[in-house]
């Protein structure tokens, strides 16, 4: 497969669309009511005036539509205004607080420079608290040259005088000669995968025995309600030749999926494009698109092959599922689909394989051949997608060029806001978001982040050099993300990083709290937080705590600083002034709970920084001669120490008898810095602790 990698990101050029790129306006700017800024700007004024209260199954309302250029560079901007109407659009979306909508203009218009159309898009992005899904599927899409990929551009709508907030226009999935050219007068055809979904005027087929399920997009359906009274036969007539390609489109498409199910890579590559078949599954496994088993899922034929696209729906994507959301359906049936057709508890992670499981693919992802040219798309574009996840690479860039937009979708209507909330769930299946527009992006970049490393692994792996670097990412042999952690007690012995199972202790009996627990095999020396958990909630008569040591630390267990039958203490590392050997939880009063499970949370040790220009001693007698190395200059000694002292100090003492003095506490760690002056060519580091053994110095000028 022939791919091309220098392709063009376009986030911030199709956001700043100068006025110069559209043809007709019918209104300058100079007579114009409409204000222009830095986004580009809809306003939508219906005829019932009623447009804020309009339900998908009111159908269209006529309606003008002016669309407002963002300002240039020489603070000028245009204004689009037509006449058209408006609908609700969308399936879950629809019945969503914040409105999806399709425009038609009464005739095509160029908006914001993607072309001239009838029909476009407004997305909402309810469900993405991130507001960039869609956007960043889309230009995936279009890096990946998938066909007909749709425009989009962020935008800020006013429907009837309410400002809505944030949304992305884009072109509407449709045959056309600007959108995606078929002919659906000849043999051409549009479906999308639906699982169970049934809409009134759209035809269904099945494959696969029925498990393969198509919505027939177009050709559409005739509708009676267009026809006159008078013109009965002629529906009949036009409803009898769209029954007959019905049956030759579902023909096709159980021929198709027999020759992939039946695995001979040279057939399949006969009835299907093979290219965006390949570059789609890429697609959705990176976004990972919950969605991928259920609906949204576009094919089209064109010119006797099948072809994989355009993109569509990507909100419920990489990592905004609640994996709780099949509890949450009542309904049996409903239930049933879910668990069928959707795997809501894996969907939100960013490990293992998703869309392969589902629609066409759950055959071709079983052929060699297809993975092969799968792996080969995926390490072309390793270039493009750690640009589009770095630090002020693309993602950030798009997402800084928005802020402002972004802000106001999300503040309240007293602060100018479209009064949109951050936090809250606008749906069961979405993720619950966090509290901040900057959180919730962060957590989306870097879940893209840990999916691209974890299809990495999974679909190249690593070809180590002789120097023990990756050949194709540059990762090192040693590094335990590729090796794996080995641990020995309670962490790695390479990289140091904390067994995540070690530090509990689990308790399969029933322990009465007042108990002591024995707890020096936990590396008591890095605690810096207890975890409990009760069998049962705490009750509200109930008061106690937990100690560590003899009353090290200790803290206070009820029912207001439980939250139900769990309890978290954490606390300053620096405050244990010994390391505990024991743990202890207390009832003052109150009914005994039962203890599941004790976890403790631990910090990092942080090794200490060699200064450059600094030197590094060791002694066997803890004297040191420094006659080499300028003792005249020397500014300060950092201690190194091979085990960490919770209550100590000592004495730096040169042979001049010059003294410098210093403590050790738990905030020292393993390390202590001691400024000294006039040194002489050897001195000593005299303890006043028996247990401090020196591992070395750093002589720091």
């Amino acid at each position: 497969m022939k791919k091309i990698l220098s392709k063009a990101f376009v986030s911030a050029a199709v956001l700043t669309v100068a006025a110069t790129q559209f043809s007709v306006f019918s209104v300058s700017a100079a007579e114009t009511e409409y204000e222009g800024g830095k986004y580009a700007k809809i306003y939508i004024s219906t005829e019932s005036g009623n447009g804020n209260e309009i339900e998908k199954a009111d159908g269209y309302q006529k309606s003008t539509i002016a669309v407002v250029s963002p300002v240039d560079g020489k603070g000028e901007f245009s204004v689009n205004e037509k006449t058209g109407k408006i609908k609700v659009r969308g399936n879950s979306t629809s019945l969503a607080e914040k409105k999806p909508f399709n425009i038609k203009f009464d005739e095509k218009q160029d908006v914001l420079g993607m072309g001239s159309g009838k029909k476009w898009c407004l997305l909402a992005n309810c469900f993405d608290p991130s507001l960039m899904r869609n956007y960043t599927a889309f230009e995936i899409a279009r890096e990946l040259k998938l066909p007909y990929t749709p425009d989009t551009a962020f935008a800020e709508l006013w429907l009837d005088d309410v400002y809505k907030g944030s949304y992305l226009i884009s072109e509407p999935v449709e045959s056309g000669s600007t959108r995606i050219d078929i002919d659906t007068e000849a043999d051409d055809f549009m479906i999308e995968y639906e699982a169970y979904r049934n809409e009134e005027l759209v035809a269904y087929i099945t494959s696969d025995e029925g498990n393969l399920r198509f919505a027939v997009s177009e050709p559409e359906m005739p509708d009676k309600s267009d026809y006159k009274d008078d013109e009965s036969e002629k529906y009949d007539e036009d409803m009898e030749a769209y029954n007959l390609r019905i049956n030759d489109i579902s023909d096709k498409i159980n021929n198709i999926t027999d020759t992939i199910k039946k695995g001979d890579y040279k057939e399949i590559c006969d009835v299907i494009d093979i290219e965006s078949f390949v570059d789609y599954y890429v697609l959705n496994e990176i976004m990972k698109t919950c969605d991928f088993g259920w609906s949204s899922v576009n094919f089209y034929y064109k010119e006797g092959k099948l072809y994989a696209g355009p993109v569509w729906d990507y909100d419920l994507s990489s990592g905004n599922t609640n994996p709780d959301y099949p509890s949450l359906v009542t309904s049996e049936s409903e239930k049933a689909y879910v668990e069928k057709y959707a795997d809501f508890s894996s969907n939100s992670s960013a490990e293992g394989m998703y869309a392969a499981n589902y629609n066409f693919y759950k055959y071709l992802t079983a052929s060699e051949d297809f993975m092969n040219d799968v792996k080969k798309v995926f390490l072309e574009e390793q270039e493009y997608i750690n640009n589009l996840i770095a630090e002020g690479g693309k993602l950030d860039s798009a997402y800084s060029e928005n802020e402002e937009m972004f802000k106001r979708n999300f503040a309240s209507a007293e602060e100018g806001g479209a009064g949109w909330v951050v936090s809250k769930s606008y749906a069961d299946t979405m993720r619950t978001p966090d509290s901040t527009p900057e959180e919730n992006f962060s957590y989306f970049k870097n879940w893209i982040s840990e999916r691209n490393d974890y299809l990495y692994e999974a679909w190249i792996g690593h070809e180590f050099s002789d120097e023990g670097l990756c050949k194709h990412c540059g990762i090192s042999i040693n590094d335990c993300s590729v090796a794996g952690h080995i641990y020995d007690g309670r962490k790695c012995t390479v990289c140091g990083q904390l067994s995540p199972e070690e530090n509990k202790m689990l308790f399969t009996n029933n322990m009465v709290p007042g108990n002591i627990y024995d707890i020096k095999e936990y590396d008591c020396a890095h605690i810096s937080g207890v975890k409990i958990k009760f069998r049962n909630d705490i009750a509200s008569d109930f008061s106690g705590a937990v100690v560590l040591g003899d009353y090290v630390v200790m803290g206070n267990i009820n029912s207001s600083t439980c939250c139900g039958s769990s309890f978290e203490f954490s606390f300053d590392p620096c405050s244990l002034w010994k390391a505990p050997d024991t743990v202890t939880v207390y009832r003052w009063y109150g009914e005994n709970p039962e203890i599941e499970e004790i976890e403790f949370v631990y910090t990092e040790e942080a090794l200490p920084e060699v200064p450059e220009n600094s030197v590094v001693l060791t002694s066997e007698n803890n004297t040191f001669d420094i006659s080499d190395y300028n003792p005249e200059n020397l500014k300060s000694v950092t201690i190194v120490l091979e085990n960490e002292v919770y209550n100590g100090g000592g004495q730096i003492v040169s042979d001049n008898w010059t003294a410098s003095s210093f403590v050790i506490n738990r905030a020292c760690g393993k390390t202590v810095t001691v400024d000294v002056s006039n040194m002489s060519d050897t001195f000593s580091v005299n303890f006043w602790n028996e247990d401090s053994v020196i591992e070395s110095i750093i002589l720091n000028y």
